[in-house]
């Protein structure tokens, strides 16, 4: 049935691009028609180039570059998204600004996605339709009121759309596209009247072929493959089966658990033991037979299931680094298999090891690693017990330390002598650069190992003016992570700017109890003809006042560029007066925290120094031009 979408959009800024540094976009303004939610827009036609192997199955996407793969069943790619570009692209083309959207589902060439909007200080649920190749948003529909989206999926070649809303209630609205337009009209669900009898459950979906980490499936494809969804009403469990009939499950569960995957051999659910401890479970839905995959969560990490394989890690002690392995275990025969080994690489810790964005497309696994200078995804090929790794040349980003050198790292642990409690954990690493690079290569890594091992030795030296009795260790033991301090430093970026000089960035957290830590950022500049570490003062022709005035002048012109904007300013100060007289007084050649890129420098206040801790670091872009008078360093 064809039905009249919902119209209308309302601009909503999200937050702000930088000027200089690997910035990110900002946020939006569109048209559709009422009647399918056509979207017949003019715009540029450089779109993402597609390469349609076959329907997609998978949506391979990480969380901090923004790049996605669609696959097939074969793990073949059918196309390839970057979406700064693609975001970038629609704005540009008059389109809605979707910068800070994920894409939820993909196919045939198109992306999926949906979020709140602020229209008139009311908060509307939108969902979105993309075509990247001719630049086109088209709005599918707009929330009731009361109702949010759950999950998005396309299959079969339509659009699934979830809403739920307070008391287990849930929609699934499904969209067919026109095959001449982008265009879209709302049909009836072969599965409403089954959907409409889940009311007042709690429901999980679950696809094991769709290889997704986050956003549900829909009711529907979990219907086809599986033939029932599993639902939870005041703490018992059902098969809600697709021909409307709901089998109970006959078996003692605890009433919190979570299931994170099932089909007809096996549901996986997470929940504790008799004895506290928190755990793995596998379920057998005809016979309600329970076993345990793993009891205690603890040094293990569930990844995924599929065709009657249950898949998850071990990881080895230590703060940072440490060695995961990957095991697959087979929920009838119960035999666990050990299938790879990875170990963490000082650079590129974020990357856990084996295991960064694991999914299974098919019988295959997938995962991101680092490969030479390049974060890339992996493919490994089972076969019965053996496993084959393979490149895809799938790229999401890059450590360009690499490129230009290594990483050397400390780690470091003190325990309460008392208790045996942690009380300091310390994870630091310095870049070491190629001698191809600079003749200078020795003394420039000398500087940045010898930084290395006076953070550790100070932390050597404070362990024993830490006081510890048996009080203490009382409020040890109660409360371990309050009272464990953790610092993680790592080497974030290496650049050479202007042929001269050496840029390492680097950034960290400090955890030392409370709500939250503290994040940083430092850099290292060198002169790559001497060897030595470079600072703004040895670069600014000006006198101590011009800078406070440059700094102070920029920081409140940053301050004025937010406007009206509905989230308000990063800043504290409420005019921009305030903001000028605070940046002058904070400012200074020698103490500013400044760092350089290839066009201009960066200055950086720290959060609660400008603003709130949520405002995280402001950064304010200074040319070249407007520091030096001259286009480069």
């Amino acid at each position: 049935m064809a039905l009249a979408l919902c119209v209308g959009f309302a601009a909503c800024t999200n937050g702000k691009e930088p000027e200089g540094k690997e910035s990110q976009v900002s946020e939006e303004q569109t048209k559709t028609s009422t009647e399918t939610g056509s979207a017949d827009l003019q715009g540029g036609n450089q779109g993402t180039e597609q390469k349609q192997v076959g329907p997609m199955v998978a949506l391979l996407q990480d969380f901090t570059f923004g790049t996605y793969y669609a696959l097939d069943g074969n793990g073949n790619l059918v196309a390839e998204y970057h979406w700064d570009e693609v975001s970038k692209k629609l704005k540009d083309a008059g389109q809605p600004d979707l910068t800070y959207a994920s894409i939820y589902a993909a196919g045939d060439g198109m992306l999926f996605t949906y979020r709140y909007e602020v229209e008139n200080d009311v908060w509307n649920y939108y969902a979105y339709a993309i075509d990247p190749e001719k630049n086109q948003v088209v709005k599918l529909l707009c929330a009731d009121e009361g109702w949010w989206f759950d999950g998005m999926d396309y299959y079969d070649g339509k659009v699934y759309l979830t809403a739920v809303t307070d008391g287990y209630l849930r929609k699934e609205y499904v969209f067919a596209k026109d095959p001449n337009s982008f265009s879209f009209t709302q049909e009836a669900g072969k599965y409403d009247s089954v959907i409409k009898d889940m009311d007042g459950f709690y429901v999980t979906c679950y696809s094991a072929n769709l290889g997704r980490t986050y956003g549900n499936c829909s009711l529907t494809r979990t219907l086809d493959e599986v033939g029932y969804v599993f639902g939870e009403s005041d703490g018992r469990y059902f098969l809600l089966k697709k021909d409307g009939y709901d089998q109970k499950i006959n078996a003692e569960l605890s009433r919190y658990l979570s299931v994170v995957g099932y089909d007809q051999k096996a549901i996986l659910y997470f929940t504790e033991d008799e004895n506290g401890l928190y755990g793995l479970y596998c379920l057998n839905p005809q016979t309600s037979e329970t076993v345990a995959i793993y009891p205690d969560n603890d040094g293990n990490t569930y990844l995924g299931y599929a065709d009657g394989k249950v898949y998850y890690s071990e990881y080895s002690e230590g703060y940072v680094c440490r060695t995961n392995k990957v095991l697959s275990v087979d929920v009838e025969t119960k035999k666990s298999t050990l299938l790879y080994e990875k170990s963490t690489v000082p650079g590129a810790t974020e990357i856990t090891p084996g295991t960064y964005l694991f999914r299974m497309v098919g019988k295959d696994i997938y995962f991101v690693d680092l490969i030479g200078d390049k974060v890339e995804w992996v493919r490994a090929k089972l076969d019965g017990d053996s496993v084959r790794m393979e490149n895809t040349g799938m790229v999401v980003g890059e450590k360009t330390a690499f490129r230009y050198g290594t990483i050397i790292y400390e780690e470091y642990e003190y325990k309460c002598p008392n208790c045996g409690i942690k009380l300091e954990e310390y994870y630091g690493e310095a870049f070491q650069l190629d001698a191809s690079y600079s003749k200078m290569a020795d003394k420039i890594n000398k500087t940045l190992k010898d930084d290395l091992t006076s953070t550790i030795k100070n932390y050597k030296e404070y362990e024993g003016k830490i006081e510890v009795n048996d009080e203490i260790c009382k409020e040890h033991l109660e409360m371990p992570s309050i009272y464990c301090e953790s610092l993680d430093d790592d080497v974030s970026g290496v650049r050479i700017i202007n042929d001269r000089y050496l840029a390492v960035d680097c950034s960290g957290y400090w955890y030392g109890g409370g709500a939250h830590g503290m994040p940083f950022t430092s850099q290292y500049l060198f002169d790559l003809t001497t060897g030595e570490r470079m600072y703004l003062k040895d670069f600014y022709p000006g006198t101590e006042k011009d800078f406070k005035n440059l700094a102070a002048n920029k920081t409140r012109e940053d301050f004025l560029s937010y406007g009206d904007d509905e989230y308000g300013t990063p800043y504290f100060a409420q005019d921009a007066r305030s903001v000028f007289n605070e940046a002058y007084e904070d400012a200074s050649i020698e103490g500013s925290h400044v760092e350089f890129s290839e066009k201009g420098i960066y200055l950086i206040y720290d959060p609660y120094q400008m603003g709130p801790y949520a405002s995280g670091f402001i950064q304010i872009f200074i040319s070249y031009e407007e520091l030096l008078g001259r286009p480069n360093l």
